[in-house]
């Protein structure tokens, strides 16, 4: 019974640790030269980096496509509600996830009269 204790403090110790570490302010992103980045930017190189990582792009012409949604969702020309959809749409399949993406989000594109 003695084991039950131990547990029960550790966990509040663990606890009071995740509490102070949440309430600690966060840093803002600095880009190269320490200069803030700006709010768009920062969703640009967020959403980039949401599109290789969790379509988990490989060749150099998957790193360009993804380029290309980028600046489109940037320029306002293709909704970034759209390209989130197929995002999580595409990593549903376990195979492949690329793929399904660039096919859907061309197709979407075209509904949306934008070119790809």
């Amino acid at each position: 019974m003695r084991w039950i204790g131990r547990i029960v403090a550790c966990l509040a110790a663990a606890g009071l640790l995740v509490a102070i570490f949440a309430a600690a302010p966060s840093r803002a992103r600095v880009a190269v030269g320490g200069q803030p980045t700006s709010g768009v930017l920062r969703k640009s190189i967020r959403l980039k980096e949401q599109l290789e990582t969790g379509l988990k792009a490989r060749r150099r012409s998957e790193f360009a496509f993804i380029a290309k949604v980028v600046r489109l969702v940037d320029a306002g020309v293709l909704p970034r509600r759209t390209v989130d959809g197929t995002f999580l749409w595409a990593r549903a399949k376990r195979r492949h996830a690329f793929q399904y993406f660039e096919r859907a989000i061309k197709i979407r594109a075209k509904r949306l009269r934008v070119k790809l």
